[in-house]
């Protein structure tokens, strides 16, 4: 689909934007820069007709460096390649840019141009044949050679290609102002204290797991004894049917009672052996305090 005739920007620059562009050569990036500026191609990155405008002013300024022509020499060349662009985007022919080129710069052409500028009878844009030549061969292996490429993006519509996409930033974590740090003694107290901490929390949490399995095993225990001593009490009431089972009934009644005096003597002992022990070990921490409080020897 062709699009509107696109209009190509006046390609015109001052004597400080082209010493200025001159200067900056040698760090390409910045030199591009300030030429997309100084023409007005801000979209140069992105759209094709800016960059090959940018590109052919470039290279038509660079072409002027090289045979040392003046600002006003530039600045006609200019206003011919901006002419002859103009033309490929209007939609003339190939030959008719080349005459319009012919034509333009045999205007420029003079024999002597600064003889000739200084007798009023020429501007001072006037070219010398030399460089008339060499400016006619530079446009005819640029613009003209590929002078249907030309026309092509600057009479198409280009084709651009959207995306859309949804990033997620995770927003940076500032760091403490520097009046919250820590000296280097403090900061390894607060990291001991960290690793204390979390050993106490440790051995809190294995000591609870302990106490819950002793207790689970010590539940179990006592539901198999009271188990045991049901079915005890339930064989000693159950009345015997023979002299056997009356002996062995008699001998169960004498066993339990002998078990629950001796349950009852291990109790006591093991009652009193704990009361000692508590004893011993408070004689101890008082000796203990007791040293401690003491006044050195000399």
């Amino acid at each position: 689909m062709t699009a509107d005739v696109a209009t190509i920007p006046q390609l015109l620059l001052t004597s400080e934007q082209q010493e200025g562009y001159n200067q900056l050569k040698k760090t390409p990036t910045d030199a591009t820069r300030s030429l997309a500026e100084a023409l007005d191609l801000s979209e140069y990155k992105h759209d094709a007709r800016s960059a090959i405008t940018l590109d052919f002013a470039a290279a038509m300024l660079e072409q002027c460096h090289k045979l040392h022509l003046g600002s006003e020499q530039t600045a006609a060349v200019l206003s011919i390649g901006q002419q002859l662009l103009q033309g490929c985007a209007d939609g003339r022919s190939r030959e008719e840019c080349q005459e319009l080129l012919r034509s333009s710069l045999l205007q420029l052409c003079s024999a002597a141009p600064a003889v000739a500028a200084a007798a009023g009878s020429a501007s001072s844009a006037c070219l010398s044949p030399d460089a008339v030549s060499v400016l006619a061969a530079s446009f005819t292996k640029g613009l003209l050679q590929h002078y249907s490429l030309y026309q092509l993006v600057f009479t198409r519509l280009q084709a651009h290609t959207q995306h859309q996409f949804h990033l997620p930033v995770e927003s940076a974590v500032a760091p403490p102002a520097l009046e919250q740090a820590l000296p280097e003694a403090d900061w390894q107290a607060h990291l001991a204290a960290e690793q204390a901490q979390a050993a106490a929390e440790a051995a809190a949490a294995e000591a609870a797991a302990a106490a819950a399995r002793e207790a689970e095993e010590a539940a179990r225990v006592a539901q198999r004894q009271a188990e045991e001593a049901a079915a005890r009490q339930e064989q000693l009431q159950r009345k015997p049917q023979t002299l056997v089972e009356a002996v062995d009934k008699l001998v169960a009644l004498r066993l339990e009672d002998i078990q629950q005096t001796l349950s009852a003597g291990y109790a006591a002992k093991a009652a009193a052996l704990m009361s000692r022990v508590a004893q011993m070990e408070q004689q101890q921490q008082q000796q203990q305090v007791s040293q401690q409080t003491a006044p050195p020897h000399k």
